[in-house]
C-alpha cells in the first residue's frame, strides 16, 4: 500500500463511494449532512457568469441580427416584413433598417 497523501486520498474516496452504495443508512447520513451544510452555508457557492469584455476598434466588430415578422398588406399585396439590426462593437450605436 502506498502511504503518500495522494494515495491515501484516493483510498478514502473509494471507501466512501463503496460505503454509500452498500450501506443505505450511511448514504442517508451523508445526504442529510450535505443538505444541512448547504442550508447553513447558502451563500458559499453562488452561480457566477463569466465574461470577457471586448473593446474593439471602430469598425472592427459588429453584432448583427435579422428577423422575419409575418407579412404586411401593401396596397392589396401581401409582403413579408423583415428587420435588420447592426451594432458597432466599439461605440455600441445601433443602425437599423
Amino acid at each position: 500500500m502506498c502511504s503518500q497523501p495522494e494515495c491515501q486520498r484516493h483510498r478514502r474516496a473509494d471507501y466512501h463511494r463503496r460505503k454509500i452504495q452498500a450501506d443505505p443508512v450511511y448514504a442517508q447520513v451523508v445526504l442529510d449532512s450535505r443538505k444541512q451544510w448547504r442550508a447553513e452555508h447558502a451563500d458559499y457557492q453562488k452561480p457566477q457568469r463569466a465574461f470577457v469584455r471586448m473593446e474593439p476598434k471602430p469598425g472592427e466588430r459588429f453584432e448583427v441580427d435579422w428577423g422575419h415578422f409575418e407579412s404586411l398588406d401593401y396596397q392589396g399585396d401581401q409582403r413579408k416584413l423583415y428587420a435588420f439590426a447592426l451594432v458597432d462593437g466599439h461605440s455600441r450605436m445601433q443602425a437599423r433598417g
